[in-house]
């Protein structure tokens, strides 16, 4: 979630100690898949099936979502299973295809059955070492790996069953015809297929290709050669042998070879605008790269390049509900595909404003915010304080919440998580910072204030005495009676005067003119320069006060000083 000024509050967990919970629980369904297997339960095929459907769901799932965070080795992860559960469909139909066929006495189908077996073995056994070394992040950051022991263990016994099936398909089959077979009759450009055959009594044998020729393995009386045809097209296939009787062609096989499936998987992202993303995949599910595409939006067509990943993505105009197309043409290697969507129009984002001008506050306060939200709609706001949920509102318009805040500096902000008409949004943040309660202080102001109170009532009441001298910067010599009106409002200047510039370390030639410039601005001002007026009539124009005027200078005096002391308390 981002905030209106820009900051990312929310981002994905940075550990993938769910994918590699998840991860576990399918290397536990594919060991109990492999004990079918090497049992020879018939159930092993539908049980392969539905694995190799749920893993082909899970990378298809992962890699739409990959232009959006997904972790890569997740992905990696999701890429290796779905190999696993194709090549474990190819070792559990391959085992039942094996048993029918010696069943039948169809040993052609066997043997084929046979090669199926041994391609998934293969395969599975690379997909489970890439497993076992991708290293995942864990809840406390520790390395975790998969552990893919038991199934390691499990193709093992695979392996030595691929065995025994082939001991018995030797003993049981007894070639007679110098023929060849191949093991998929319409396989796809660059696909590995197997082409095989029995040569009794031959010496050697040659494959032709479409006039080419290859060396098989020869054993046994049979013979074989992986082989991926480069191109699509028609190929003639047949073998030569060679004994002490000749040369002998056997029968030809013309191989019809297609190009390469593909698929696209896509999706609608609907934000401020309308995005449609995806990838281009082929059999493999590897994506197809740098091919193009066109993307038809009612009578619009927006034509599109897949990257080096074969991903796609397009932002399109859509004002109300339209179905989008997008159409792969093929290539000589790639055959056409397509996909629909239905798409929707663009969300609108809500703009949520929060204000704030109270400044710093007490811990423990009560502080009120307002806000607004436009357009004028009613929707749930969720309040953050500092990162964590504070409360719930339902905001339209105008709107204002209550927070309690501990000390510290705190952000406040509001996020809106979204919903199928509008997008989500999130405010702007506010900060507040939250002082701490003084006792001492306030022990201070309530000394300060009985202090004070104790020196007003000495001003007002004291018997006049000699007259003495007190002098201020700037100011002529004046004598003054203590127990007058006028002199009581010069001596409370006078204290002021004093407390302040030993309080800020002023010089003593500071004049009240220069004292009041120097505080402008502060807490007390309007107090200290009520206070320095009284004084300069009382000094200069020989103005006497009344009793409440004096009374009234010593208060000003009192607030001055308390203010000074503890002015974040008032």
């Amino acid at each position: 979630m981002v905030s209106a000024s820009g900051t990312d509050y929310y981002s994905a967990s940075s550990n993938d100690y769910g994918a590699y919970v998840y991860f576990t629980s399918l290397i536990s369904d594919f060991e109990a898949l492999y004990d079918q297997v090497l049992v020879e339960n018939d159930s092993a095929l539908n049980v392969s099936s539905r694995l190799y459907g749920i893993t082909n769901s899970t990378y298809e799932t992962l890699i739409v979502y990959s232009s959006i965070g997904i972790n890569d080795k997740v992905l990696s992860l999701a890429s290796e299973f779905q190999k696993l559960g194709e090549c474990s469909f190819y070792v559990s139909s391959g085992s039942l295809s094996f048993r029918r066929g010696m069943e039948e006495r169809d040993y052609v189908s066997a043997r084929n059955a046979l090669l199926s077996m041994e391609t998934g073995l293969s395969s599975c056994r690379e997909a489970v070492n890439s497993i076992s070394s991708v290293e995942l992040v864990g809840e406390n950051n520790e390395s975790l790996r998969l552990d893919v022991t038991g199934l390691s263990s499990k193709l093992n016994g695979v392996e030595g069953l691929i065995g025994e099936y082939r001991r018995a398909l030797d003993a049981a089959e007894v070639p007679s015809n110098f023929s060849v077979f191949i093991s998929k009759e319409s396989p796809m450009v660059l696909d590995n297929v197997t082409i095989f055959g029995y040569a009794p009594n031959m010496s050697s044998v040659l494959l032709v290709v479409n006039g080419t020729l290859y060396t098989p393995e020869l054993g046994n009386g049979t013979f074989r050669l992986v082989y991926s045809f480069p191109r699509t097209g028609t190929y003639e296939v047949y073998a030569v042998g060679v004994n002490s009787s000749g040369s002998f062609k056997s029968n030809v096989l013309l191989v019809n070879v297609t190009r390469i499936p593909t698929r696209i998987i896509a999706e609608e992202s609907r934000g401020e605008a309308v995005t449609v993303s995806g990838y281009l995949l082929d059999y493999w599910s590897r994506g197809v790269d740098r091919v193009p595409l066109k993307l038809v939006v009612g009578g619009e067509v927006y034509p599109l390049v897949t990257d080096s990943e074969g991903f796609f993505n397009a932002t399109v105009n859509v004002s109300s509900e339209v179905n989008a197309t997008v159409l792969f043409a093929g290539t000589s290697l790639y055959a056409p595909s397509n996909v629909t969507l239905l798409l929707l129009p663009a969300k609108l984002r809500p703009t949520i404003r929060l204000f704030y001008e109270g400044g710093s506050v007490k811990a423990g306060d009560t502080v009120t915010i307002t806000g607004t939200v436009t357009p004028d709609i009613s929707i749930p706001l969720v309040i953050y304080v500092d990162d964590s949920p504070y409360t719930t509102i339902t905001a339209r318009g105008d709107f204002s919440f209550q927070v309690q805040l501990g000390e510290g500096t705190h952000e406040v902000y509001a996020y809106f998580p979204g919903s199928d008409e509008l997008q989500a949004s999130g405010s702007n943040v506010i900060q507040i910072t939250a002082t701490p309660i003084s006792y001492t202080t306030r022990i201070l102001l309530l000394l300060a204030f009985l202090l004070l109170a104790g020196l007003g009532y000495k001003f007002l009441t004291r018997k006049k005495v000699q007259p003495v001298v007190e002098e201020v910067a700037g100011e002529r010599p004046v004598e003054a009676e203590f127990g007058e009106a006028s002199p009581d409002v010069l001596g409370a200047y006078r204290v002021v005067y004093r407390f302040l510039r030993r309080l800020y370390s002023l010089p003593g030639s500071i004049t009240p003119r220069e004292l009041l410039s120097r505080f402008r601005g502060e807490p007390f001002y309007n107090d200290l320069e009520k206070l320095t007026v009284m004084h300069e009539r009382g000094l200069y124009a020989r103005m006497r006060f009344g009793i409440s005027e004096a009374l009234g200078a010593v208060k000003r005096a009192s607030r001055v000083i308390i203010t000074a002391i503890v002015r974040d308390e008032l």
